[in-house]
């Protein structure tokens, strides 16, 4: 369970913290794939955020085409990290470790 559970941690941390393969070209503050997702999600189309939604009206759209790419990727990276803190939730159950509610 603890490597289960450490390997999560590594997880988590590389989605949150490294920056992606396609940083150099990122728009500004928005090269972290965390901060890439909250453009997408908040900018532009969905206009959930102003500041947002004015960098993703300059960007163009190459820029804009590339940020739905990015988004793609740190999704994809996301999705394991919560495959394994289920592993790792499961395993704790299973065990008698966490409580099953």
């Amino acid at each position: 369970m603890r490597e289960l559970l450490h390997r999560a941690s590594d997880d988590f941390k590389a989605a949150q913290g490294v920056q992606s393969p396609l940083a150099a070209v990122a728009p500004g503050p928005f090269a972290a794939g965390s901060q890439l997702a909250k453009l997408y999600l908040h900018g532009g189309i969905f206009h959930g955020d102003a500041e947002m939604s004015e960098w993703w009206d300059r960007i163009g759209p190459n820029n804009r085409q590339m940020i739905q790419y990015e988004f793609r990727m740190y999704e994809s990276r996301v999705r394991n990290v919560v495959v394994e803190l289920k592993k790792v939730i499961e395993a704790g159950r299973e065990g008698g470790r966490l409580p099953t509610r």
